[in-house]
């Protein structure tokens, strides 16, 4: 059977949850800061985290509301560029 080069293929997993209380917005975490710790995460799930991160040409978010639209205001900074700040915080 021969696979199309272009198929993603999934070889690590990550995941962060934050269970913060909701009374203090200084400790609300950033959509920014879950994601990293899941890419941190999902990384190190591969077993080879450095050679990995050297490989990955491609770094793709999906927006969160707070990204998306200026008329909400968020106990943390928006961020302008989600994909960038992502990669920026893995070391890619």
């Amino acid at each position: 059977m021969l696979i199309d080069a272009r198929t993603p293929i999934l070889i690590g997993a990550g995941q962060a949850v934050s269970h913060w209380h909701g009374s203090d917005a200084a400790g609300a975490p950033s959509p920014l800061s879950l994601a990293s710790e899941a890419g941190q995460r999902a990384l190190a799930d591969t077993g080879q985290p450095d050679a990995v991160a050297k490989a990955i040409d491609v770094v793709a978010v999906v927006r969160a509301i707070v990204d998306s639209t200026a008329r909400v205001k968020a106990p943390f900074p928006q961020c302008a560029n989600p994909p960038r700040a992502l990669a920026q915080s893995l070391g890619l």
